[in-house]
């Protein structure tokens, strides 16, 4: 959060961040896409990421993986994968669509750590028992400088929702209990009291579209006057709600990514319809929604 039927039929498969424009029912998920960038591209693969401190904060973010996805053989998980591509992305666009179209598309949503078997995501990513218990949460699924992702998952890394904790659907957030502790990740630090300056610059980590790893990097806010949210222009694409917003001044998390602005653009090139990421200036479009993460606090936990 990919067969296009071309488009439309597979992304009943994946969970987005915008709710404004449902595409497809689908059983178990309804997509709303919407990748957008902001400017320039900040976004970043797990090994483009300089700082250590923050690349290590990814280790602790986990992507949502539909069950039928991965096949469980010789104590490891076998991926049953797509490829962006199949989306029918605009061939030889710039650099950015051509790697992320060679990619494989794995996942729905995104969540991270808040204790050692506990989870964070956005609400809509589980809407219902079935959500849970249909879902994998899958750590360390990221790219090599070579571009290359992995093929299965140890299984110490592959992890099922075994309850809903809390879930609050108005601000749209959902606590999930794991079915053991994670191992070797760390739970990450959340913002407890105060709230973020306007001027703070902010990262997410997630796994937009379903691909490996991403960090958005260099976020600005552009509204922080609403009690329970506040709004960016990060580069996030659908599969980023439940994304962690991390303050990359003290590394605390400010909030979870869950709702998002306009989706791809349709484009004409040789006579063939295709879609190209949408770009905005850095300060139009509709930004991205993130709930503060004292809100979660101060109301439920």
């Amino acid at each position: 959060m990919h067969h296009l039927v071309p488009f439309l039929s597979f992304l009943t498969l994946f969970l987005g961040c915008d709710h404004s424009r449902p595409v497809v029912n689908d059983p178990m998920f309804i997509i709303k896409p919407s990748p957008i960038i902001y400017g320039e591209n900040d976004i970043l693969d797990y090994h483009q990421v300089r700082g250590k401190k923050v690349r290590k904060l990814g280790r602790s973010v986990a992507i949502q993986v539909p069950r039928y996805k991965l096949e469980y053989v010789d104590e490891q998980y076998l991926i049953n994968q797509d490829l962006l591509e199949d989306l029918n992305i605009c061939p030889n666009h710039d650099a950015f669509h051509e790697k992320i179209s060679s990619q494989p598309s794995l996942g729905t949503c995104s969540g991270f750590l808040i204790e050692k078997d506990v989870l964070l995501t956005a609400s809509h990513c589980v809407e219902n028992r079935n959500d849970c218990e249909e879902s994998f949460w899958v750590f360390g699924f990221k790219s090599n400088p070579l571009n290359i992702t992995p093929s299965n998952f140890e299984a110490q890394n592959v992890y099922r929702c075994k309850e809903v904790l809390k879930q609050n659907e108005s601000l749209d957030y959902a606590i999930l209990k794991l079915d053991r502790s994670v191992i070797g990740r760390k739970p990450l630090k959340m913002r407890q009291r105060g709230s973020v300056l306007k001027e703070s610059k902010l990262a997410v980590i997630g796994y937009p579209q379903g691909l490996p790893l991403k960090f958005s990097m260099n976020a600005k806010i552009r509204d922080n006057e609403d009690d329970d949210q506040f709004i960016i222009n990060s580069d996030t694409f659908e599969g980023n709600s439940g994304s962690p917003v991390i303050n990359t001044k003290n590394y605390l998390v400010e909030g979870v990514l869950v709702r998002g602005g306009s989706d791809f653009d349709l484009s004409e090139e040789s006579n063939n319809e295709c879609y190209t990421i949408k770009r905005c200036p850095e300060s139009q479009c509709s930004g991205e929604e993130v709930l503060r993460i004292k809100s979660i606090f101060e109301k439920d936990l």
